[in-house]
Protein backbone atom coordinates (compact mmCIF):
# COMPACT_ATOMS: atom_id res chain seq x y z
CA UNK A 1 0.00 0.00 0.00
CA UNK A 2 1.42 3.36 -0.96
CA UNK A 3 0.23 6.74 0.29
CA UNK A 4 1.13 10.25 -0.74
CA UNK A 5 -0.59 13.66 -0.68
CA UNK A 6 -2.83 12.16 2.02
CA UNK A 7 -4.49 9.80 -0.49
CA UNK A 8 -4.17 6.05 -0.78
CA UNK A 9 -2.94 4.53 -4.01
CA UNK A 10 -4.57 1.30 -5.27
CA UNK A 11 -2.73 -1.95 -4.73
CA UNK A 12 -0.52 -2.84 -7.66
CA UNK A 13 0.66 0.71 -8.27
CA UNK A 14 4.47 0.62 -8.71
CA UNK A 15 6.40 2.58 -6.11
CA UNK A 16 8.32 4.23 -8.95
CA UNK A 17 5.09 5.73 -10.30
CA UNK A 18 4.32 7.27 -6.89
CA UNK A 19 7.83 8.66 -6.46
CA UNK A 20 7.68 10.43 -9.81
CA UNK A 21 4.63 12.40 -8.62
CA UNK A 22 5.91 13.27 -5.13
CA UNK A 23 7.53 16.56 -4.23
CA UNK A 24 10.25 17.38 -1.69
CA UNK A 25 7.71 17.99 1.10
CA UNK A 26 5.68 14.82 0.49
CA UNK A 27 6.05 11.62 2.50
CA UNK A 28 5.68 8.22 0.88
CA UNK A 29 4.46 5.33 3.04
CA UNK A 30 5.14 1.83 1.73
CA UNK A 31 4.20 -1.60 3.05
CA UNK A 32 6.94 -3.80 1.63
CA UNK A 33 6.70 -7.59 1.45
CA UNK A 34 9.49 -10.02 2.28
CA UNK A 35 9.51 -10.96 -1.42
CA UNK A 36 10.21 -7.35 -2.41
CA UNK A 37 12.82 -6.91 0.31
CA UNK A 38 14.56 -10.13 -0.70
CA UNK A 39 14.88 -8.90 -4.29
CA UNK A 40 15.93 -5.35 -3.37
CA UNK A 41 19.52 -4.23 -3.85
CA UNK A 42 19.14 -1.01 -1.82
CA UNK A 43 16.30 0.39 0.28
CA UNK A 44 16.69 3.14 2.85
CA UNK A 45 13.47 4.36 4.49
CA UNK A 46 13.95 7.35 6.76
CA UNK A 47 11.74 5.54 9.27
CA UNK A 48 11.09 1.80 9.12
CA UNK A 49 9.26 -0.67 11.35
CA UNK A 50 9.18 -4.39 12.06
CA UNK A 51 5.86 -5.27 13.71
CA UNK A 52 6.58 -8.96 14.24
CA UNK A 53 8.61 -11.85 12.88
CA UNK A 54 6.55 -15.05 12.78
CA UNK A 55 6.73 -18.00 10.34
CA UNK A 56 5.32 -17.03 6.94
CA UNK A 57 6.13 -17.60 3.27
CA UNK A 58 8.45 -20.47 4.19
CA UNK A 59 7.37 -22.21 0.99
CA UNK A 60 9.15 -19.37 -0.84
CA UNK A 61 12.06 -18.47 1.44
CA UNK A 62 12.85 -22.06 2.39
CA UNK A 63 13.97 -21.51 5.97
CA UNK A 64 13.07 -19.20 8.83
CA UNK A 65 16.61 -17.83 8.76
CA UNK A 66 16.23 -16.77 5.11
CA UNK A 67 12.81 -15.26 5.84
CA UNK A 68 14.28 -13.19 8.69
CA UNK A 69 17.19 -12.17 6.47
CA UNK A 70 14.71 -10.83 3.91
CA UNK A 71 12.54 -8.98 6.45
CA UNK A 72 15.45 -7.29 8.18
CA UNK A 73 16.65 -5.78 4.92
CA UNK A 74 14.09 -3.04 5.63
CA UNK A 75 16.67 -1.40 7.94
CA UNK A 76 19.90 -2.86 6.52
CA UNK A 77 20.81 0.30 4.56
CA UNK A 78 19.67 2.81 7.18
CA UNK A 79 22.15 5.13 8.92
CA UNK A 80 22.31 6.71 12.36
CA UNK A 81 20.17 9.62 11.12
CA UNK A 82 17.26 7.25 10.37
CA UNK A 83 14.95 5.34 12.76
CA UNK A 84 13.37 1.91 13.04
CA UNK A 85 10.49 0.86 15.31
CA UNK A 86 10.38 -2.66 16.76
CA UNK A 87 7.91 -4.77 18.76
CA UNK A 88 9.56 -5.39 22.14
CA UNK A 89 7.15 -8.27 22.86
CA UNK A 90 8.50 -10.28 19.91
CA UNK A 91 11.75 -12.08 20.77
CA UNK A 92 12.83 -12.27 17.13
CA UNK A 93 12.24 -8.52 16.75
CA UNK A 94 14.40 -7.79 19.78
CA UNK A 95 17.22 -9.89 18.37
CA UNK A 96 16.88 -8.19 14.98
CA UNK A 97 17.01 -4.75 16.62
CA UNK A 98 20.48 -5.54 17.95
CA UNK A 99 21.77 -5.48 14.37
CA UNK A 100 20.04 -2.21 13.47
CA UNK A 101 22.34 0.76 12.83
CA UNK A 102 19.67 3.45 12.99
CA UNK A 103 17.84 4.92 15.99
CA UNK A 104 15.97 1.99 17.59
CA UNK A 105 12.55 2.58 19.17
CA UNK A 106 10.47 -0.05 20.99
CA UNK A 107 6.73 -0.40 21.65
CA UNK A 108 5.07 -2.98 23.89
CA UNK A 109 1.53 -3.86 24.94
CA UNK A 110 2.83 -5.98 27.84
CA UNK A 111 5.19 -3.30 29.26
CA UNK A 112 7.82 -6.01 29.77
CA UNK A 113 10.25 -5.02 27.04
CA UNK A 114 12.73 -3.02 29.13
CA UNK A 115 13.37 0.54 27.95
CA UNK A 116 10.26 1.42 25.93
CA UNK A 117 9.16 4.33 23.77
CA UNK A 118 5.46 3.37 23.64
CA UNK A 119 3.12 1.36 25.86
CA UNK A 120 -0.49 1.17 26.99
CA UNK A 121 -1.69 2.59 30.30
CA UNK A 122 -5.23 3.01 31.67
CA UNK A 123 -6.84 2.86 28.23
CA UNK A 124 -4.40 5.32 26.72
CA UNK A 125 -1.23 5.05 24.66
CA UNK A 126 1.83 6.62 26.23
CA UNK A 127 4.76 7.60 24.00
CA UNK A 128 8.18 8.85 25.00
CA UNK A 129 10.35 10.40 22.32
CA UNK A 130 13.32 12.77 22.57
CA UNK A 131 12.67 13.52 26.23
CA UNK A 132 8.99 14.32 25.77
CA UNK A 133 6.01 12.27 26.92
CA UNK A 134 2.77 12.19 24.91
CA UNK A 135 -0.56 10.53 25.73
CA UNK A 136 -3.12 9.50 23.08
CA UNK A 137 -6.59 8.01 22.99
CA UNK A 138 -6.18 5.01 20.65
CA UNK A 139 -8.35 4.28 17.61
CA UNK A 140 -11.62 2.49 18.41
CA UNK A 141 -10.57 -0.88 16.97
CA UNK A 142 -10.69 -4.37 18.54
CA UNK A 143 -7.69 -6.33 19.73
CA UNK A 144 -4.32 -5.74 21.36
CA UNK A 145 -2.66 -5.90 17.96
CA UNK A 146 -4.44 -2.72 16.88
CA UNK A 147 -3.11 -0.93 19.96
CA UNK A 148 0.36 -2.11 18.96
CA UNK A 149 -0.19 -0.92 15.39
CA UNK A 150 -1.22 2.49 16.73
CA UNK A 151 1.84 2.73 18.98
CA UNK A 152 4.11 1.90 16.07
CA UNK A 153 2.40 4.33 13.70
CA UNK A 154 2.54 7.14 16.26
CA UNK A 155 6.24 6.57 16.94
CA UNK A 156 7.01 6.56 13.22
CA UNK A 157 5.01 9.77 12.77
CA UNK A 158 6.86 11.50 15.63
CA UNK A 159 10.22 10.67 14.04
CA UNK A 160 9.06 12.44 10.88
CA UNK A 161 7.99 15.58 12.72
CA UNK A 162 4.23 15.00 12.80
CA UNK A 163 2.62 16.90 15.66
CA UNK A 164 0.93 15.01 18.54
CA UNK A 165 -2.28 16.92 17.77
CA UNK A 166 -2.34 15.60 14.20
CA UNK A 167 -1.64 12.07 15.42
CA UNK A 168 -4.59 12.24 17.82
CA UNK A 169 -6.83 13.70 15.11
CA UNK A 170 -5.97 10.77 12.86
CA UNK A 171 -6.54 8.19 15.62
CA UNK A 172 -9.97 9.67 16.39
CA UNK A 173 -11.04 9.53 12.73
CA UNK A 174 -9.58 6.12 11.83
CA UNK A 175 -12.21 3.38 11.48
CA UNK A 176 -10.02 0.57 10.19
CA UNK A 177 -9.52 -0.79 6.68
CA UNK A 178 -11.30 -3.37 4.59
CA UNK A 179 -10.50 -7.08 4.98
CA UNK A 180 -9.03 -6.60 8.49
CA UNK A 181 -11.59 -7.75 11.08
CA UNK A 182 -14.09 -5.83 8.96
CA UNK A 183 -17.81 -6.10 9.90
CA UNK A 184 -19.67 -6.70 6.64
CA UNK A 185 -23.25 -7.27 7.78
CA UNK A 186 -25.71 -8.98 10.11
CA UNK A 187 -28.17 -11.66 8.98
CA UNK A 188 -30.68 -13.27 11.38
CA UNK A 189 -28.69 -12.05 14.34
CA UNK A 190 -25.38 -13.41 13.02
CA UNK A 191 -22.52 -10.97 12.60
CA UNK A 192 -20.32 -11.62 9.57
CA UNK A 193 -16.68 -10.49 9.73
CA UNK A 194 -14.26 -10.39 6.83
CA UNK A 195 -10.69 -10.99 7.94
CA UNK A 196 -9.28 -12.20 4.63
CA UNK A 197 -6.15 -10.13 5.33
CA UNK A 198 -5.21 -12.94 7.72
CA UNK A 199 -3.13 -14.95 5.27
CA UNK A 200 -1.15 -17.00 7.80
CA UNK A 201 -1.68 -18.87 11.07
CA UNK A 202 -0.34 -16.10 13.31
CA UNK A 203 -2.58 -13.38 11.88
CA UNK A 204 -5.58 -15.73 12.16
CA UNK A 205 -4.77 -16.23 15.84
CA UNK A 206 -4.53 -12.46 16.33
CA UNK A 207 -8.02 -12.01 14.88
CA UNK A 208 -9.54 -14.80 17.02
CA UNK A 209 -8.00 -13.29 20.14
CA UNK A 210 -9.30 -9.84 19.19
CA UNK A 211 -12.82 -11.23 18.80
CA UNK A 212 -12.69 -12.97 22.17
CA UNK A 213 -10.50 -16.02 22.66
CA UNK A 214 -12.89 -17.67 25.11
CA UNK A 215 -16.06 -17.23 23.07
CA UNK A 216 -17.60 -20.45 21.73
CA UNK A 217 -19.97 -18.97 19.16
CA UNK A 218 -17.45 -18.13 16.43
CA UNK A 219 -17.79 -20.05 13.19
CA UNK A 220 -14.44 -19.89 11.44
CA UNK A 221 -14.23 -20.31 7.65
CA UNK A 222 -10.67 -21.07 6.56
CA UNK A 223 -9.12 -21.36 3.14
CA UNK A 224 -5.83 -20.95 1.34
CA UNK A 225 -2.40 -22.54 1.68
CA UNK A 226 -0.24 -23.31 4.72
CA UNK A 227 2.87 -21.81 3.00
CA UNK A 228 5.05 -24.19 4.98
CA UNK A 229 3.73 -23.21 8.42
CA UNK A 230 2.00 -25.67 10.81
CA UNK A 231 -1.68 -25.33 11.70
CA UNK A 232 -1.06 -26.68 15.22
CA UNK A 233 -1.23 -23.32 17.02
CA UNK A 234 -4.83 -22.91 15.84
CA UNK A 235 -5.94 -26.17 17.45
CA UNK A 236 -6.90 -24.81 20.92
CA UNK A 237 -9.07 -22.12 19.32
CA UNK A 238 -10.68 -24.47 16.80
CA UNK A 239 -11.69 -26.83 19.64
CA UNK A 240 -13.66 -23.98 21.22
Amino acid sequence: VAQWYGMFVPRGTPAAAVIMKAGPRDAIVLEVSSYQLEDSSFIRPRTACVLNITPDHLDHHGTMADYIKAKTKVFRDQTSSDACVFNADDARCRRAAAACGSEVLFFSSSKKGGALNAWGQAGRLVLRYKGRRHTFKPPALPGAHNLENAMCAALMALTRGVSPADIQKTFSAFKGVEHRIEPVGTVRGLNFINDSKATNVESTLVALKALGGDRRNIWLILGGLDKGSPYGPLSPYLKR
